[in-house]
């Protein structure tokens, strides 16, 4: 945070920065924030999303997330519009003109998300007030918009790897801009405000963030999409889409990856390579994934201090992770339910962790209470189903790729925004994801699932016989 603060020091001394000058940068609500850099990618971005393709509409959104930060905004009658949440207002504005819902069979998870988005803003209002309810209503269009783009946008395979394509063609840029970030140390980024001119440095290391809101987020963002990189090639997928959306997208998501020195998304890129070491056991996975829920339960309450502390305490990819403090939050909320279970809350002091809250169901729970955090679980495993769903009723080997590392990728995000909370750019990852596995879940309009034939009453070759037979009478 402090390094933060360097961009508006104009570089003096950090020591000199009082508390005015950062509350004053720190505090950017209810004022426009336009560069002119950014405000033309805003504008491309923009007009691709209504003269686009439905099934590129990620494409803009994908845009906005690499190349521009999130103290980009526009202010409109007091309410904050960052980039992300604007361009995610405009994409529902394209569906319902569009009347592109129309045909997308409702489901439960449409239903979830609409709960959560309630929970939130009602949590809050009625714990402090209107003016909190209207911040939590713009992060929560952020999570709903997020979630109908992914929703209405890609409902295919082929659209899954329209998508990927749009990663590798943007992980271009952003792995050499941070390729030379972790060389330089300065952030070329910086000129859009909301991230230091100074790369951040930890126990002697850069951790290169480029545009987006933290180093882990950069690292997660790229991590969570390499399962699906890895599905487009083993896909065999012929063409500029397997180039781009295949390789590109996973070797230089990994140049990202290393370059913000973050064990998370070092983690999260293992784990999506461990899920994908499960697709010869894709038949019977719904009972592996029992079976290893079952035995975290059992370890859980075996270990001392639960599961969580050998998880977020014993794994260190960089030698400079903080892994006591995800533990002591998810400690904390265990040791504190009743506080915040009905409603939330808005100061929780249960430990030194809370100052910095960065697990996605940690905020989900202190913001819409146990209704929120149950809603979040189950939308989460509703994606599963969804995805389990799609892996069965692949027609083709490139679809069949795809989704199950759609499905890889679905593993990451879960587990990796333990460690992490989903804002900024990390909002892209979840929500929208979490819309592509409903709709490549469900059958096309109009079709059902495939029934057995009834079995016929006489033989086949016995009906052949017969037909001869009758045939050819003179050889009687």
């Amino acid at each position: 945070m402090i390094a933060l603060l360097a961009q508006i020091a104009d570089d003096k001394d950090l020591r000199k920065i009082n508390k005015a000058e950062a509350t004053a940068w720190l505090d950017m609500t209810d004022t426009t924030i336009v560069h002119p850099l950014a405000l033309v990618i805003f504008l491309i971005a923009a007009i691709w999303l209504f003269a686009g393709p439905r099934g590129k509409m990620s494409w803009s959104v994908l845009m906005i997330a690499c190349l521009i930060s999130v103290a980009q905004r526009f202010s409109v009658l007091s309410l904050d519009f960052d980039f992300i949440r604007a361009i995610g207002a405009l994409g529902l504005i394209r569906l319902l003109f569009y009347g592109e819902l129309k045909d997308i069979r409702p489901h439960l998870a449409d239903k979830l998300v609409v709960g959560l988005v309630v929970a939130i803003v009602f949590c809050s209002m009625a714990r402090e007030g209107f003016n909190a309810a209207t911040q939590k209503s713009g992060v929560s269009l952020a999570y709903f918009s997020m979630y109908w783009i992914g929703r209405s946008s890609i409902r295919s395979g082929h659209d899954l790897r329209m998508m990927m394509v749009a990663i590798g063609v943007l992980a271009i840029p952003v792995s050499i801009f941070m390729t030379i970030e972790q060389v330089t140390g300065r952030n070329n980024f910086s000129i859009f405000g909301g991230v230091s001119v100074f790369t951040a440095i930890r126990d002697g290391k850069l951790r290169a963030q480029g545009s987006f809101t933290h180093p882990i987020i950069a690292g997660v963002f790229f991590a969570c999409f390499a399962p699906i990189a890895i599905g487009v090639i083993l896909a065999k997928v012929r063409g500029l889409s397997a180039l781009l959306g295949g390789w590109c997208a996973l070797l230089l998501g990994i140049v990202v990856i290393f370059m913000t020195n973050s064990s998370t998304p070092v983690a999260g890129l293992l784990l999506g390579v461990l899920s994908w070491c499960t697709f010869k056991f894709r038949q019977n996975l719904k009972t592996y994934l029992y079976a290893i829920v079952f035995v975290m339960i059992v370890l859980h309450f075996v270990s001392t201090h639960g599961i969580h502390n050998v998880i977020f305490t014993k794994i260190d990819f960089t030698g400079s992770s903080t892994g006591m403090h995800r533990y002591l939050l998810i400690d904390g909320m265990l040791n504190h339910i009743p506080n915040w279970m009905i409603m939330g809350d808005a100061n929780p002091g249960y430990n030194k962790s809370f100052r910095d809250i960065t697990n996605m169901y940690v905020v989900a729970a202190l913001t819409g209470g146990m209704i929120a955090l149950v809603l979040l679980i189950m939308l989460v495993v509703q994606g599963f189903k969804s995805v389990l769903r799609a892996v069965r009723n692949a027609r083709s080997r490139e679809d069949l790729m795809t989704f199950y590392g759609l499905g890889c990728t679905l593993v990451v995000i879960s587990i990796s925004f333990t460690a992490v909370a989903c804002y900024g750019e990390g909002i892209i990852n979840c929500y929208m994801v979490l819309g592509a596995c409903i709709s490549i879940g469900q059958l096309p309009p109009g079709t059902r699932r495939p029934q057995k034939a009834p079995p016929q009453a006489t033989p086949y070759r016995q009906q052949a016989v017969k037909k001869q037979q009758q045939a050819r009478p003179g050889l009687n």
